[in-house]
């Protein structure tokens, strides 16, 4: 508030400081649409600083997954961790608990556990693009045990992995989900595993298939926003930008 000549001159007595006539003229603009925003300056490979919480998320398009094509979004649960197989260099050991699919393009939920695991790599083999967190480093080196799987000839798109290469250090699914979706994970690893033990599958494959809904959330969001969001180390809440492209990325099958 305060008197309209402040704009112009800073002889008006309200104790206002004027803005200059031009920084009037481009506010104006903004305001009214005929300019753009000024472009933030990056930070870090594509992400940006920024205060704005996760942002309330739009249905997906339906046009977004071709419905001929097998787009599939795989995480799995494990028996054992990776201290009592002697380390994460014995992956193959941990052995499954549960694994979950999505379809991308219905949204229909496929449950597996350790006897249809055969039937889990076949399904996987016939899949036009597999999307998962960390799928290439932990979840196919699990299944692995259990027949072949052929990383290089499988169509991934790794959500971590991608993290990875423009970062070059690694964020976990809760921390990229509460931060982008403002979603938080129902349960870890760890639980799942005491979960088996106490044969308790059902409630693996019940955790197992939030963190696959809550995969695919974040890879529709990375589709249609192009960003995601997530704590840094020492910059507070930070914007990174993505290139994802589902076309770019079936047409590498």
């Amino acid at each position: 508030s305060g008197c309209p000549s402040c704009v112009h001159s800073p002889k008006c007595g309200s104790g206002n400081k004027p803005l200059d006539k031009p920084s009037a003229l481009l506010a104006l603009d903004i305001l009214l649409a005929r300019k753009p925003l000024p472009e933030i300056p990056e930070d870090e490979a594509g992400a940006v600083k920024t205060t704005a919480g996760p942002e309330p998320q739009p249905e997906t398009p339906a046009v977004l997954f071709p419905p001929d094509r097998k787009i599939y979004v795989f995480d799995l649960e494990t028996q054992r961790s990776a201290e009592e197989v002697g380390g994460w260099r014995n992956k193959r050991l941990m052995r499954i608990s549960a694994a979950v699919l999505q379809d991308m393009s219905t949204g229909e939920l496929l449950t597996f556990t350790e006897d249809g695991a055969a039937e889990l790599i076949a399904t996987l083999a016939g899949a036009d693009l597999i999307v998962g967190f960390n799928v290439i480093d932990f979840d196919y080196q699990v299944l692995s045990a259990y027949g072949p799987v052929n990383t290089s000839a499988w169509p991934t798109f790794d959500i971590l992995a991608d993290i990875h290469a423009r970062l070059g250090y690694r964020i976990s699914l809760g921390d990229v989900a509460s931060a982008t979706l403002g979603s938080q994970k129902s349960a870890d690893g760890l639980a799942a595993i005491r979960w088996f033990k106490e044969g308790q599958i059902e409630k693996i494959i019940a955790y197992c298939a939030d963190d696959v809904r809550l995969t695919a959330r974040l890879f529709e969001h990375g589709l249609t926003r192009g960003y995601m969001m997530f704590e840094h180390r020492s910059a507070g809440l930070v914007r990174l930008s993505l290139d994802w492209d589902i076309k770019r990325m079936l047409e590498k099958r």
